[in-house]
């Protein structure tokens, strides 16, 4: 009996902590001004909703809430949308001097919170982010071009074999296999060579989509990420095949970066201007690194690959 009262007053106790936190959002919250639906200023299940149960159709229903609410609208408890067609707001967002923290559970969806990619604070993830400079510099993509090139010819050769046998190709397939040699050569120093399939990895290509598949779930329950990644490969494929795929896609890279970050690629990982070849190694031997929790997350890059590769 005492038991019984206990979960009926631990039942009164979360219902008043639910409408305590529903009143703020909706009266007391600093984004509590500005207009949007009631229902998406009071819960994330709206998002949820158009997300999951529609199958991705928020961006849509966004784009409805602006002709009805106007250019500002409050899309959940957390976030505001801006339609800014003529760009006076963007620069103002996304200020280069302003100090801007990530938003967590934007971020959350990823399961990298102890990555660069998955920095939340600004201070952080600018020192995770300058070891990376080196790469995206204008000289670093100027020697680039003849590996862009090689890749290119490559991918010529590939479509005028197709034209010739008069062979329909997937240009999305492609395409994709031609960024995915692209990316894992520079990052990597070591090409995944889809562009040598014959039928231009269509497994890669579901790969790839059931990574973006999987995110709008993680997204709404980030713990599923940890969740799915502590099961038995053969439990996961009962409940989810796609998942897999995604699975054997990470821990492929996760063996890759532990071979980098263990020494066991050597002489030939280095540039053309001497310094170390791959993003990894640079992570390993930048000092600024060290004040966070991970050097170096292979998840980091999963995420970052997959939105390129998207």
């Amino acid at each position: 009996m005492v038991g019984f009262w206990n979960l009926e007053i631990a039942a009164v106790f979360v219902l008043l902590y639910c409408v305590a936190v529903i009143i703020y959002r909706l009266f007391l919250s600093p984004l509590s001004k500005f207009p949007g639906p009631k229902l998406a200023a009071a819960t994330l299940w709206y998002e949820f909703y158009y997300e999951v149960v529609k199958e991705g159709q928020f961006m849509f229903k966004i784009q409805e809430l602006h002709k009805q609410y106007g250019p500002i609208v409050r899309i959940n408890p957390f976030e505001l949308h801006v339609d800014d067609p003529d760009g006076d707001f963007y620069h103002v967002v996304f200020s280069g001097t302003a100090v801007r923290n990530k938003n967590p559970y934007e971020i959350a969806q990823f399961g990298t919170n102890d990555t660069g990619f998955g920095t939340v604070d600004h201070y952080l993830h600018r020192k995770r982010r300058h070891a990376l400079n080196p790469f995206f510099s204008t000289a670093s993509i100027d020697r680039l071009e003849p590996i862009m090139q090689t890749m290119i010819e490559k991918l010529c050769t590939r479509i005028d074999e197709a034209q010739k046998s008069r062979t329909p190709l997937n240009m999305r397939l492609v395409y994709l296999c031609y960024t995915t040699d692209f990316i894992t050569t520079y990052a990597l120093n070591s090409s995944w060579n889809h562009l040598d399939s014959p039928d231009f990895s269509p497994l890669w290509c579901r790969t790839i989509k059931e990574t973006g598949a999987m995110s709008k779930w993680t997204k709404q329950f980030p713990f599923l990420y940890g969740f799915l990644t502590s099961m038995p490969d053969w439990l996961v494929g009962r409940l989810n095949p796609g998942m897999v795929l995604v699975l054997d896609m990470q821990r492929k890279i996760k063996s890759m970066v532990q071979d980098i970050n263990d020494a066991k690629v050597h002489g030939e990982d280095v540039s053309l201007n001497g310094g170390p070849r791959t993003i990894f190694q640079t992570y390993v031997l930048s000092s600024p690194l060290n004040t966070g929790n991970s050097l170096l997350c292979p998840h980091d890059y999963v995420e970052t690959w997959r939105n390129k590769l998207c």
